[in-house]
């Protein structure tokens, strides 16, 4: 039989209280790095979509690219890293040329 004290503790230990904690530390600094990377992405995701809904050729479509990356900040995506494919009549999609 247990002694009466052993019998009554409930709960987490030291040990795993400051595990749980540091675990919970880490996912908050990693999810922190990532926010402005996320962030950076979706606005370049709008300057597209709303880029090639404003323009009917890729000149133009780089030149508001541009002006919009101007506005809202974006430094890792230019107007000429844009490459245009033609799906559809008339309809010009724009993606970014991957690196290399």
């Amino acid at each position: 039989m247990q002694p009466l004290y052993k019998a009554r503790q409930k709960g987490v230990t030291i040990i795993g209280f400051i595990l749980f904690g540091g675990l919970a530390v880490l996912l908050v600094i990693e999810a922190a790095r990532a926010y402005p990377a996320l962030l950076e992405y979706y606005e370049i995701q709008r300057a597209v979509v709303y880029a090639t809904q404003q323009a009917n050729n890729p000149a133009d479509i780089r030149k508001i690219f541009d002006n919009n990356a101007v506005i809202n900040n974006i430094s890792s995506v230019a107007g000429t890293d844009l490459e245009s494919k033609r799906r559809g009549p008339g309809t010009w999609r724009r993606f970014p040329t991957p690196p290399g």
